[in-house]
């Protein structure tokens, strides 16, 4: 799962993607328990991700892909 977040000081942008990975209920249990989560964002503070999606294989692997751009200088879907 993926969401994009306002990942600036209060409340100013860039935005980030955070992500999650949830185990699926088994038997009784009835809620899904997180893997792993974690944020990724530009560093340097001056680029918007959005429009994250993900997918995971049979082996496990995930991938992510999102939008990146900025007000100066358009970027293109990135892995």
């Amino acid at each position: 799962m993926t969401q994009t977040v306002n990942e600036g000081a209060n409340g100013i942008p860039p935005t980030g993607i955070r992500y999650y990975a949830l185990i699926a209920p088994i038997g009784t249990q009835t809620t899904p328990t997180v893997l792993y989560q974690s944020d990724f964002m530009d560093s340097g503070g001056n680029l918007y991700y959005w429009m994250s999606s993900n997918a995971i294989d049979m082996d496990q692997n995930v991938g992510y892909v999102f939008n990146i751009g900025n007000d100066t200088s358009p970027n293109y879907p990135s892995v």
